[in-house]
Order: structure tokens, then sequence, then C-alpha cells
């Protein structure tokens, strides 16, 4: 166990750092949603409670843990089109100490997009910043399922490039079906928003304003499956480069 955790910590650090030249992703993944969330508000602002910010900021939470955890997966698809996959895998005591090394980076910048965020929204709407706890506890419950659900993208013989094309669709459609359900009854919506990967993470947000016991036992059955398809995932991970022709 120690030595996973030895491998853990190196690689995490080593990607960390790569990520980090990378630094204008921050401000962008947190720059647009905090637009949008302080100018929803701004002529509201210093009479705002925290579950009225909290319901403007729920979908944009939603998207930045969305595109991170699947991000994160991608990210090790385009290393395996380079062959460093397959390199790596040589070094490891697990493939999966890779993956979850780059997962690991993924959830510690969304971490630093939602501090951006909260303390843009407490510098310009006075927003509590204690909100950031809650903005952590949901990206942290959201993050991780996700990113073992799109775990399932590694067994994809297709190259990154396709794959960002792909994404991309999958992301607008899943949002705008989020979005869409808001209008259907509130049971309903528990339901069916689910389904959606970016619907999935508002089930965490409805049950801590709600206290509603369907919505944490939604939750915890999306989790569970999303988690059992990106083991299955993993275990048919391809770790070689696809051949093109």
């Amino acid at each position: 166990m120690k030595d996973y955790l030895v491998q853990i910590y190196i690689y995490y650090k080593y990607f960390f750092r790569i990520a980090l030249k990378q630094w204008m992703f921050i401000v962008y993944n947190a720059a647009l949603p905090a637009a949008i969330i302080i100018g929803s508000l701004y002529n509201q602002r210093g009479n705002i409670s925290n579950q009225t910010f909290l319901q403007s900021a729920i979908s944009w939470i939603a998207f930045i843990t969305f595109n991170s955890a699947l991000s994160s997966n991608l990210e090790v698809i385009a290393l395996r089109e380079q062959g460093y996959l397959k390199q790596y895998r040589t070094l490891l005591k697990s493939p999966y100490i890779f993956v979850f090394s780059k997962q690991l980076v993924a959830l510690t910048f969304e971490f630093l997009s939602l501090i951006i965020i909260v303390l843009a929204s407490f510098l310009i709407l006075n927003i509590d910043p204690r909100n950031l706890i809650i903005f952590f506890l949901i990206a942290f419950l959201g993050f991780w399922p996700l990113s073992q659900l799109f775990q399932i993208f590694l067994d994809f013989p297709i190259s990154h490039k396709s794959l960002s094309t792909i994404t991309m669709i999958g992301t607008a459609v899943s949002l705008l079906l989020a979005v869409s359900l808001e209008k259907y009854s509130t049971l309903f919506s528990a339901y069916a928003t689910g389904i959606s990967p970016i619907g999935f993470v508002s089930l965490i947000f409805s049950y801590i304003y709600r206290g509603t016991n369907i919505y944490l036992l939604l939750y915890l059955i999306y989790a569970a499956l999303y988690i059992l398809i990106g083991y299955v995932g993993f275990k048919k991970m391809i770790v070689v480069p696809i051949k093109k022709d």
C-alpha cells in the first residue's frame, strides 16, 4: 500500500507541475462562470441568501465538474496516443496509479477554479465565503463518480482529436438536458436529470437544501452505476497507441 501511495504522490507532483504551466486554463475555467453568476445577481448584491447564490451557481459547478472529470481521462488518451501510457505502464505497480494521479490533478484544478469564483463573488456580491465549503463538497462528490464513468473512453480505439469532437457534442447535449428538465415535476426531474452527468451533480445540491432522501438515494444509485461502468472500462483499457492508416 505504501508503494502505491508513493507512486501516486510522485506522479501527482509531476502532472501537477505540467498542468500548472497552463495556468490560463484555470482563469478561463473560472472567469466565464464567475461573470455569469455575478452578472445575474449583481442587482441583488448585499441581499443574497446562500441558497439563492448556490441555485445560481450549481449548473456552473456541475459543468466545471463534468469538464474536469472528462478532461482528466482525455489527457490519458492523449498520452496513450503519444506512446507514453505504454511506457509508464512498465514503471508502475498498476496503470490505475497513472489514471488516478491525472484525476487528482484535475480535481485540484477544479478546486482552484471554485476558489476564484467564490472569491470574486465575495468581493463583488458580498457573498459568504463559507459557501466554498459547499462548493468543494458538491464538486468532490460529483467528480469521483464522473471521473470513474469517463474511464470507459479509455476503451475506445479512436484518436484524441476525434474523441474531443465527440466530447463537445456530448457536453452540449448533457447541459441542454439538465436545463430543459427543470420545467418538469421535481420528482421526475430527480429521476431523469441524474441520467445526465451534469444533472447528476445537481442531485447533491438538491439533497443538501431540500433534505429529501430520494435525492440521496438517487445520487448513491447513479454513483454506484457510474463507478461500476468505470471499473469495467478500466479493466479493458487500451494502453498502446491506435495505429493510423
